[in-house]
């Protein structure tokens, strides 16, 4: 594309945003004017002119408590795996994020300067990049050589080689100014479905030319030379200027969008840089994902727009009643001739009255009565109850309690429930905000850092943070960033009911779930080394202890055993006598048989039954004898015939 179309196109974004901007813009002064306690430019001469800081009063009080959710502790981030598999992805992502959000950048710094400028302006707006930088440093390497004998490689000493050395390789996050962004105003305040965001940013040709990214720089200075006018914001109203051209400084407009630039019908994502009428940065969008590398918080969010909001929206109509009310009451004060003395006519002579102005004794003529002492004019009581409502008004908008002072239980009810309801309002308030710069900045930003630290950062880098193996990973959707937010007051109430259940149970509970408990309680107190100390924590036994315990053990192996023995003993008693009442039964039948038998012999004698069957034994034999008889003979006879 021709650099003059492609010039006219990206500065036609820049007007059609510059629009909506600058009517932010006017909104963000006004509201500045009511944080700074500006005049209304309606004062009268001899008048008091007095601005009340309302607004100031209550950011100082809500800042610090929208802030320390964000930064009160070390778990701030929590990757969440989907499968059990994916755990391990996840737990290196988790130690990987949280290296880079808490340690290696100055996070505190960064999240109080960002929640003041939403509280102050309604809308900040945080830029993403990676960095990266090398030099060449004199590193130790091995000398190898062949060792004749085996045909092997061996190190035979050290050498000095000159090696291009990493000295940073980490993402990045900068805080814009709102004045130097303007973004698609189609996009309904979605930086993920805008088609550009464009970004003002202050350098100086020296840094371009080391950067290495930008080009036409010549031609940029030329232009500069011309014409200064590119070197000053309209806002800045700095007077000092560098001389030289290396150090002059210049306004680069940094497009970040979707656009068609090898005209081919379909827009991609590219980065666009430009001053005056010189291109000096012309690719496709370099960043992972190819993302605009911008996210945004706001304070209070305003449904499908693009600014949100800052707390002066809120307070701006109180802090001008408390001017007002304030006004009148130095007025009515300045009216009052307060510590003047005024004295009848003839009360005294000159000396004495003299001396009666220096506070000397003196003579007076008449009766005291004649003096008359001025002082300040009681204030009707309704003006401070105004004031006090008029400031609980406010408060009770923001969700800011301030310290004794303020809306408190009895506006209410004066019962425990009242006051519990007032401060749970005020947190749910103050979470509400924190919850919205953590889903609808921090996360996003961080999904993004993700996505540049899978592809700029080496395997061995990670392991060096975690102090683990690298975990390959297999796709984007292995874990779900969350952020762990508390309140001070949420976690007070945990750190409450969990150490009542220390104090109540644990002196019954296993050791195991007291120092669970233990550690949580040290947490939640803001004591995150203890914590893991007491986690990680494992008793050793004392020796004398331990020798104890291992003699009672064999004791009770001892006893174990001789109670064994001497059941298999009752075992074998329980056989023998088994056995002997066998016996006994056996002799027992044996007689009772005997008995049996006598008894049947003298029945059978009784009755003639013996004599009986000697008879029938010998009528047999006889009957045999004969049959034996006429046997013979019939077969002597049969032997005669033949």
């Amino acid at each position: 594309m021709a650099k003059s179309k492609l010039i006219d196109i990206v500065k036609s974004d820049y007007k059609a945003a510059e629009i909506v901007k600058v009517e932010n813009d006017n909104k963000v002064a006004k509201w500045l004017d009511v944080k700074n306690s500006k005049p209304y430019g309606t004062e009268v001469a001899h008048k008091s002119k007095y601005v009340s800081d309302l607004t100031r009063k209550l950011l100082n009080w809500q800042i610090p408590s929208i802030v320390d959710p964000l930064v009160s502790t070390q778990d701030l981030i929590n990757c969440a795996p989907y499968t059990h598999a994916d755990r391990a992805i996840a737990e290196q992502e988790e130690s990987v994020l949280t290296h880079f959000l808490m340690q290696r950048n100055d996070h505190y710094e960064l999240m109080t300067d960002l929640v003041t400028t939403i509280c102050e302006q309604g809308t900040g707006f945080i830029k993403l990049g990676w960095e990266f930088q090398e030099e060449e440093q004199d590193v130790q390497v091995p000398l190898m050589s062949i060792d004749p004998m085996t045909g092997e490689q061996v190190q035979v000493g050290w050498d000095i080689q000159k090696q291009m050395v990493t000295t940073v390789n980490k993402p990045t996050r900068v805080l814009c100014d709102l004045l130097d962004i303007r973004m698609d105003p189609t996009c309904n305040g979605n930086i993920a479905k805008a088609s550009f965001v464009i970004h003002d940013f202050e350098t100086d040709l020296s840094t371009l030319r080391k950067d290495g990214r930008y080009k036409n720089l010549d031609k940029l200075l030329n232009q500069l030379q011309r014409d200064e006018s590119y070197n000053q914001r309209d806002y800045n109203d700095d007077t000092f200027r560098f001389e030289d051209d290396p150090r002059k400084k210049l306004i680069v407009h940094e497009y970040w969008g979707n656009y068609d630039l090898n005209e081919d019908g379909i827009a991609e994502p590219v980065v666009i840089a430009w001053v005056g009428d010189v291109v000096i940065r012309e690719e496709d969008n370099p960043l992972p994902g190819q993302e605009i590398p911008f996210e945004k918080a706001t304070y209070t969010r305003i449904p499908n727009a693009i600014y949100g909001e800052p707390l002066a929206a809120l307070t701006s109509k109180k802090q001008h009643i408390d001017s007002v009310l304030n006004r009148g009451i130095f007025d009515d004060l300045k009216l009052a001739n307060n510590g003047q003395t005024g004295t009848k006519k003839g009360f005294t002579d000159d000396q004495n009255l003299r001396k009666m102005k220096k506070g000397e004794d003196f003579e007076y003529n008449t009766n005291m009565a004649d003096v008359y002492q001025d002082s300040y004019r009681g204030i009707n009581p309704s003006v401070f109850q105004i004031l006090d409502k008029n400031v609980q008004g406010a408060e009770s908008m923001t969700g800011v309690s301030s310290f004794n002072h303020g809306t408190g239980g009895n506006a209410l009810g004066s019962s425990a429930a009242a006051v519990n309801a007032t401060t749970t309002s005020s947190a749910k308030r103050e979470m509400h905000i924190v919850r919205g710069i953590a889903s609808g900045c921090l996360i996003p930003m961080l999904r993004k850092w993700s996505k540049y630290i899978r592809e700029f950062m080496e395997p061995e880098e990670i392991e060096r943070i975690t102090d683990k193996p690298y975990v390959q990973s297999r796709n984007d959707g292995e874990y779900d960033i969350k952020m762990n937010l508390e309140s001070a007051e949420s976690r007070a109430s945990k750190a409450q009911s969990t150490g009542f259940v220390l104090q109540t149970m644990g002196p019954n509970m296993p050791q195991e779930q007291q120092q669970t408990l233990l550690a949580r309680y040290m947490k939640l107190v803001g004591e995150p080394d203890i914590a893991k100390a007491i986690e990680e924590y494992q008793p050793q036994p004392d020796p004398a202890q331990q020798r104890i315990q291992e003699l009672q053990i064999a004791k009770l192996e001892a006893e174990v055993f001789n109670e064994q023995a001497k059941g298999q003993e009752n075992a074998v008693d329980v056989e023998l006598k088994k056995a002997k009442t066998a016996v006994e039964m056996a002799k027992a039948r044996m007689a009772n048989s005997d008995s049996d038998i006598k008894d049947l012999d003298f029945l059978e004698k009784e009755q003639g039954l013996p004599h009986q069957r000697e008879m029938e034994k010998e009528v047999a034999r006889t009957q045999g004898k004969m049959m034996e008889a006429n046997n013979k003979a019939s077969n002597d006879m049969i032997q005669g015939t033949m």
